[in-house]
């Protein structure tokens, strides 16, 4: 196996990425997670081998995940419809939350506008969600459902896929 050659997960790739500097070391981390259903924790740069799998959901699809290094905290959705937050300097899961929408769950990305909500979620069932993290009861709280895609002219309801939140300049 060559130098930083990273194995793990397997198909439909995804992956985020940690760094941070401590006492003039930098410390970074990787995560990643595809369709074999397995988180996998990838430590130093530049990040050789296997990796430490963190969790296996059997049966399912990691199809997105977000981290926000400001919090150490990793967000994954899966295509069962759930949401689970990870504590990345621990690796312990802080939270899941089971059915949050109605149907897979697609994309997450951070919430970067006001302070409403920590991320927000798009899914097969054509709606995005805006989700908070409550720090004291590990429960994570939706705060809004902001979108439904309309169906299409001849009944083909259009799914979402993916989702960038941004904050819009007003000058």
């Amino acid at each position: 196996m060559a130098c930083g050659e990273i194995t793990g997960a397997q198909n439909g790739l995804n992956c985020s990425a940690h760094t941070e500097a401590k006492e003039q070391a930098i410390k970074s981390k990787l995560f990643t997670g595809g369709e074999s259903g397995e988180l996998f924790m990838h430590e130093g740069a530049p990040f050789p081998g296997q990796g430490q799998v963190m969790e296996h959901f059997h049966g399912d699809y990691i199809n997105d995940m977000v981290l926000n290094d400001e919090t150490n905290r990793l967000y994954i959705v899966t295509s069962s419809k759930k949401i689970a937050v990870y504590n990345t300097e621990t690796l312990e899961k802080i939270c899941e939350k089971v059915g949050a929408h109605t149907k897979g769950i697609y994309g997450i990305a951070l919430a970067t506008y006001g302070n409403a909500a920590d991320v927000v979620t798009c899914s097969a069932d054509n709606t995005v969600k805006g989700w908070s993290l409550n720090e004291d009861t590990k429960e994570l709280k939706q705060e809004y459902s902001i979108l439904q895609a309309p169906k299409h002219k001849e009944g083909v309801t259009h799914q979402l896929l993916n989702l960038v939140c941004f904050e819009e300049n007003s000058s």
